[in-house]
């Protein structure tokens, strides 16, 4: 695995995808480090599921209030179960064409990698700034050489030079 990077994105959620995205497409050659799921908390637990939700609500309205327009439907009932899978293959639609490892790394520059870390304290010892991202990725990358460095996690965010 290469260990010798333009640009090290640390965080795959949308501001990361993004920045990733963009250094790869313009030839930089881009690590992309996960601590869980890439596509953060819009694609898993906050934009992608409320909108879905939301829809499913407005439809719902819609049915209800027919009548005002001559169209007469039975009160809709609410399968919520269902509503949930919708949710759910709406989410995993949108990783699959857009967030998913594979997505980026077809940008030809770009190596996604993922630490499988899925709490607090390891996702705390993913990054260290003040280690030069040495053993960044749990044993996946003993360390990185870097010109520049993008920590899009959501917190306070810092740019890094190697």
């Amino acid at each position: 695995m290469q260990t010798d990077f333009d640009m090290t994105v640390i965080g795959a959620g949308a501001a990361g995808l993004v920045a990733a995205g963009i250094a790869a497409s313009l030839g930089a050659r881009t690590a992309l480090i996960e601590a869980n799921r890439m596509g953060g908390d819009c694609t898993w637990t906050g934009c992608i599921p409320s909108k879905t939700l939301l829809k499913a609500a407005h439809v719902a309205e819609i049915a209800r209030t027919a009548i005002k327009y001559g169209i007469v439907c039975d009160p809709p009932k609410i399968d919520f179960a269902a509503v949930m899978r919708r949710v759910d293959s709406v989410r995993r639609s949108i990783y699959r064409d857009a967030d998913a490892p594979e997505v980026y790394e077809r940008l030809g520059q770009l190596d996604a990698l993922r630490s499988g870390a899925d709490d607090d304290q390891a996702r705390g010892q993913l990054l260290d700034l003040e280690d030069r991202l040495a053993g960044v990725v749990r044993n996946r990358v003993e360390a990185l050489d870097f010109r520049k460095q993008r920590a899009a996690s959501g917190r306070d965010q810092k740019i890094a030079r190697g």
